[in-house]
C-alpha cells in the first residue's frame, strides 16, 4: 500500500462544496512512517508547493493518507 502526502486547503467562507485538496500522488511512500518523516522535516516546502497550485491559498492541514483513504477524500468520503 503506498502512502501519499495530501495538504487541505482552507475553504473560503461561501464556498460550501467542501474543502479543496492537493495530493502529491507522483511521490508515493511505501510506508506511513517514511510518508510522515518526510512531511516533517519537509512541511513548509510541501506547504509552499500546494499553495502555488491553489493560486496563493493558504493551507489547513498537511497529512499522509493511504491510498483508500485518498479516494476516499476525492470522493468526498470521511475516511
Amino acid at each position: 500500500m503506498n502512502w501519499i502526502i495530501v495538504a487541505v486547503m482552507i475553504s473560503l467562507p461561501n464556498d460550501f462544496t467542501g474543502s479543496d485538496v492537493f495530493a502529491f500522488t507522483q511521490f508515493p511512500f511505501p510506508n506511513r512512517l517514511s510518508c510522515e518523516t518526510f512531511l516533517k522535516q519537509n512541511r513548509e516546502m510541501v506547504e509552499i508547493i500546494s499553495s502555488n497550485e491553489w493560486d496563493g491559498r493558504d493551507v489547513a492541514l498537511t497529512l499522509c493518507v493511504d491510498n483508500a483513504q485518498l479516494a476516499n477524500l476525492m470522493n468526498g468520503v470521511a475516511t
